[in-house]
């Protein structure tokens, strides 16, 4: 006992060598309880720092960022006709970007005709990084964000108006905006979507951009793009194909091989359009299509753990008003062109809002280095501790094990 008042009188640890040193009971009583109740204080705040790091609470930022020349969408075109596939060139009757003159030659084509349906889906997609004969092309960028600057088209569609006797349309326009990186891959299967519906006559969008970025696990139960510890095979074809990953079209995917499967057609999703108009497949493959698509069939359960959540995204917010032209403007137009009238115009014209986006984005609440400051803090107010005083307390029981040995040592040499 005396060895060790020698070993704590000397130490430097806050408080011990004051307990150990007086001689009278009333301040080495104060001394105690003063060392067990900032201890415990301590050890009591220090465990709610760790629970508190531990829950990974994070704090949402939003920013507002002004950018010069922004880059503008993927607009793609969609047109569903039952009578015959459309054309760029007979479709599109003019065509501007940023108040310079584009054509049919600036959109790539995509054609779809799935499950033996007979509804034949074409898409004209404007600034996707390819033109009509799928070669590369350079990504625009606008220069203003005025009302005259963007993209303004006009489309001849002769067969959109309204059937006198069915009724029916039997063209349908619509428009999907999204980054040029993203996956446009017909059909949507999971979440069908039908796009921006354009009437006919004049229609104006106005765009707002807003990115998300959350943060991973332990925060969320999401996946970032450059993650290189995912290896399911579909988060992975989107990563060597350079497009950005999204659930839902990584869903598509995962029920066109469910599909093909059950079908009896070989290959993996990039072959599902042949596989779906394919007649021996056709049949068995149209019925679970279409019950995907109105949710009377639930997803392969696989398609889950195969497909995380993303953490980062782009949603375009748009504004749309639309109004119908004047006959006269169509009696002074159709001077110079016989094909105008009030029953196939369609003219649109999408530009930004302002060269501004929102930019919502989470961080952690907590980082490590925060726990360590916490902690260090509280431990240093209520007992005035340092990783120096842990050192010194550090020594301090090696100095008690040495002397305890020692003297357990010369027990046994003078037994």
């Amino acid at each position: 006992m005396k060895k060790l008042k020698e070993i704590l009188s000397k130490s430097a640890l806050p408080g011990f060598p004051r307990l150990v040193e007086n001689d009278h009971s009333i301040i080495k009583l104060i001394w105690f309880l003063s060392l067990i109740c900032f201890s415990c204080l301590s050890v009591y705040y220090l465990v709610v720092n760790v629970i508190s790091y531990l829950t990974y609470n994070f704090v949402t930022n939003i920013d507002v960022i002004t950018e010069t020349n922004p880059q503008f969408p993927t607009i793609s075109f969609c047109i569903n006709s039952n009578i015959r596939l459309p054309t760029p060139q007979n479709s599109i009757y003019e065509c501007k970007f940023d108040t310079l003159p584009c054509s049919y030659k600036d959109f790539e084509i995509l054609t779809t005709n799935l499950a033996g349906a007979n509804i034949f889906d074409t898409c004209f997609r404007f600034n996707s990084g390819k033109n009509y004969l799928n070669e590369p092309v350079e990504i625009r960028s606008v220069t203003r964000t005025s009302i005259n600057t963007g993209l303004d088209i006009t489309f001849l569609l002769d067969d959109f108006n309204l059937d006198s006797l069915l009724k029916t349309t039997i063209y349908k326009l619509s428009i999907e905006i999204e980054n040029y990186t993203s996956l446009f891959d017909r059909p949507q299967i999971y979440d069908p979507k039908n796009g921006i519906d354009i009437p006919l006559g004049n229609t104006q969008i106005k765009m707002e951009r807003e990115y998300f970025q959350n943060l991973p696990e332990p925060y969320n139960d999401c996946i970032k793009q450059d993650s290189l510890d995912y290896i399911s095979r579909l988060f992975q074809y989107f990563i060597q194909n350079k497009f950005t990953y999204k659930q839902t079209n990584c869903f598509d995917f995962c029920i066109q091989e469910y599909l093909m499967s059950k079908c009896d057609c070989p290959g993996n999703f990039d072959s599902f359009q042949k596989c779906s108009n394919n007649h021996s497949s056709a049949e068995c493959i149209k019925d679970d299509y279409i019950k995907f698509q109105n949710k009377k069939i639930e997803m392969p359960s696989d398609c889950k753990k195969l497909c995380p959540l993303e953490c980062d995204s782009i949603k375009y917010k748009v504004e749309q008003n639309s109004f119908q032209i004047p006959d006269e403007y169509f009696q002074l137009m159709n001077m110079s062109s016989s094909q105008l009238n009030k029953t196939n115009y369609v003219n649109i014209l999408i530009n930004y809002q302002s060269n501004q986006y929102t930019r919502i984005s989470q961080s952690p609440k907590m980082e490590i280095f925060d726990l360590i400051s916490g902690v260090g803090g509280l431990v240093s107010l209520f007992l005035g501790f340092s990783f120096l005083s842990l050192i010194e307390f550090i020594d301090v029981i090696f100095k008690i094990c040495f002397s305890f040995f020692r003297k357990q040592n010369s027990i046994s040499t003078t037994a």
